[in-house]
């Protein structure tokens, strides 16, 4: 059978459940099959399909089916325009976060501009599948990232992100909760965070894939969701060096109560909330004093 047939059926098996993203999840399905990029699925489209390849497409499709997350069964997602290693040990990297990086990498350059010799290092606070941290690290070579977890699965995928993306020499990785990981010293340039912030009241409400799928200390929060946010904020300036930025994301519902806890704190200044592509207010920033 031709690949391109292959992906008209893949495409067809997929639609039963998820009829909006059935064709771009059958292109990425094959694509890290193959081993080629989406587009050359096309190019090579009269070729004829592995046939040592079919029980494992098969395998993927009826788990998919089943609402495992895509990214769990090809083993990998895109983040910033770089792969990243990806299962069940940590939360899946969303594109939204790529503009928690971009506030943090925005605030960096115009603060502390890449030069030789030492800076204040940046914190990554929940680090997961270390999306942010290496992530940061790649963008600036200059950079020393600390990234901390509570969970030891979780930061040996970290481990591993900043292995395949070459940056293990400069992300330091240790376990800790919140900003219990270091003792306090206002020495940090910035420090970022996508905490759990989904309310328990709104479990029902996200997608199978998400709910039954991803570790749920990494999505849900006491306090409406706000639970862990309140208590980086509050504590995160006892880390931060004057003029250090503190970049959170929040829930689509939350920047009016992040906002208030910012500036009621004392320590901020310039806060900030940014929109996610969805046109959402999503990342939260402020500068310390």
């Amino acid at each position: 059978m031709k690949i391109s047939e292959i992906l008209i059926r893949t495409t067809a098996h997929l639609a039963q459940r998820f009829p909006d993203t059935a064709r771009v999840e059958a292109e990425w399905i094959l694509s890290a099959l193959l081993d080629i990029s989406r587009t050359e699925i096309y190019l090579r489209s009269g070729e004829t399909f592995p046939a040592d390849l079919v029980s494992r497409l098969e395998e993927i499709i009826i788990s998919r089916l089943q609402a495992n997350p895509l990214q769990y069964l090809l083993g990998f997602t895109e983040f910033y325009g770089r792969r990243f290693a990806c299962d069940a040990r940590a939360l899946i990297p969303r594109p939204e976060t790529e503009i928690l990086v971009l506030s943090t990498l925005a605030h960096l350059n115009a603060t502390f501009p890449p030069r030789n010799g030492v800076h204040p290092p940046v914190w990554d606070i929940g680090t997961g599948s270390g999306n942010i941290a290496v992530t940061l690290a790649c963008e600036r070579r200059d950079l020393l990232v600390l990234a901390t977890d509570t969970d030891a699965a979780a930061l040996q995928l970290a481990r591993e992100n900043a292995q395949l993306c070459r940056v293990a020499d400069r992300v330091i990785f240790a376990a800790g909760s919140l900003c219990d990981a270091v003792a306090p010293a206002p020495r940090f340039a910035a420090m970022c965070s996508n905490p759990p912030y989904v309310s328990e009241c709104a479990r029902d409400t996200l997608p199978a894939d998400v709910r039954d799928f991803e570790p749920p200390q990494a999505l849900f929060a006491p306090e409406n969701g706000l639970c862990y946010l309140r208590e980086i904020i509050s504590r995160a300036a006892d880390h931060l060096a004057h003029g250090g930025l503190l970049a959170l994301e929040i829930g689509y519902d939350q920047s009016d109560a992040v906002r208030t806890l910012l500036f009621a704190h004392g320590a901020y200044d310039s806060i900030k909330l940014t929109k996610d592509l969805a046109g959402h207010l999503r990342v939260a920033s402020a500068v310390r004093i």
